[in-house]
């Protein structure tokens, strides 16, 4: 239950589904579900005009849904409780702040990213994203990922070792705009450690800050200049027609 309204399925194995108005939601603390989720924002289009592309209706329009943490709260934690998993398309998610991990989201099971921007979110450590814990996947399909920073992975970082084991993940990004995240004192934009199989493609990767010294955009190795990286051998990133 969150600013009035009832609650929900309450069994992990139940979904919630919960359309929401265009408009923007603000919190005051985080959102944690106890059971599956998925959430859709207002159809960024409008019927009564065509494409300008394709020449077919609707023609596409900005989006029009956003919940924003203000700029003091995480927006979505699923790491507690049963661990659900989350889906959410046409949304804005903003103004994220996390003074630990997952600025906007904290993510301890597979989420499904639709058509969604990820905007001006903070943390230490995963500054729009942070997955937590074992089967933690990621499906990000669409949107943009922008301002975001973090000391290390301003748009994603994650667990490394789960279960005295490398965590195995699958991460697969596509068609993405991942623009302008970091800052100077940023060590990486996307960190990655554990076992991971991710996959980046056609997505525009631009503009993004690191540390000039001891930065890098990728941090897929397990050395760095500061410390020892736990990255399996057996992890692996296939980057296919990125700009």
């Amino acid at each position: 239950a969150y600013g009035g309204c009832p609650l929900g399925q309450v069994y992990a194995s139940m979904t919630n589904v919960i359309q929401l108005e265009a408009g923007e939601y603000k919190l005051t603390r985080e959102l944690q579900p106890n059971s599956s989720l998925s959430i859709s924002g207002a159809a960024p289009a409008d019927y009564t005009k065509a494409n300008v592309l394709t020449n077919t209706f609707p023609a596409m329009t900005a989006m029009k849904t956003s919940i924003s943490g203000q700029g003091r709260s995480r927006i979505f934690n699923t790491t507690n409780l049963n661990k659900p998993a989350l889906n959410l398309t046409n949304v804005v998610l903003k103004d994220g702040y996390s003074a630990d991990a997952g600025g906007a989201l904290y993510l301890g099971s597979t989420s499904i990213l639709t058509n969604v921007q990820i905007l001006n979110s903070k943390a230490k450590v995963g500054g729009a994203i942070f997955l937590n814990d074992i089967d933690t996947g990621l499906t990000f399909n669409r949107g943009i990922i922008q301002g975001n920073d973090a000391v290390e992975g301003s748009v994603l970082s994650m667990t490394c070792n789960d279960n005295l084991v490398y965590t195995n993940r699958d991460i697969n990004i596509t068609g993405i705009s991942i623009l302008g995240n970091g800052s100077n004192e940023s060590l990486s934009t996307m960190a990655f450690c554990g076992q991971p199989t991710a996959v980046f493609g056609a997505n525009t990767i631009t503009n993004n800050t690191a540390n000039a010294q001891t930065g890098r955009i990728f941090q897929f190795s397990s050395t760095t200049p500061e410390k020892s990286i736990n990255l399996s051998a057996s992890a692996s990133l296939n980057l296919l027609s990125n700009t």
